[in-house]
């Protein structure tokens, strides 16, 4: 999802569409953007630009919960979501929050994921011309699912209670 700098993967190149966007549009459009970074670790739901040290997912205390907002959608309580001006400081943020992520090493990849990340952008529009009352907000999300590496090839042991 993220890739070395010499090519970078999806999430990058989505992020600096939206800046390049963002630009384009300045002299019609005023756009806010907001990070917020969450990883799904054996069933917990943690905040991974709350802190808390490489590959601590955050740190114990930023387990979080999902709950029905007033609008009847879903959201994920406490979760923080950080304003950036740029493409630079968005992606300082990310490279926190992914230092923060749950790894482990096995033979094909020294550093695979054991959890579900999510990367979430929101983007506030208002108009510049005309009725400036009326706003947009839209939300990306970008989802780097565990790795699912087969054991077999892996190196690493399936361990199973009982045996």
């Amino acid at each position: 999802m993220d890739g070395p700098p010499e090519d970078r993967g999806v999430n990058f190149r989505a992020l600096e569409e939206v800046f390049r966007l963002r630009e384009e549009r300045k002299g019609e459009m005023r756009y806010t953007l907001s990070l917020s970074m969450l990883e799904v670790y054996n069933e917990t739901i943690r905040d991974l630009l709350a802190g808390g040290g490489k590959g601590k997912g955050g740190g114990e205390g930023s387990k979080l919960d999902i709950r029905m907002g007033e609008d009847g959608g879903y959201e994920v309580q406490g979760l923080r979501l950080v304003e950036v001006d740029s493409l630079e400081e968005l992606w300082k943020l990310m490279e926190s929050g992914k230092r923060n992520r749950a790894v482990g090493a096995h033979d094909m990849n020294e550093h695979s994921s054991r959890s579900h990340s999510i990367v979430s952008v929101r983007v506030r529009g208002e108009s510049l011309q005309g009725d400036r009352s009326l706003a947009t907000v839209s939300k990306l999300h970008l989802i780097d699912l565990a790795g699912s590496e087969r054991l077999s090839k892996v190196g690493r042991e399936e361990r199973r209670e009982g045996r």
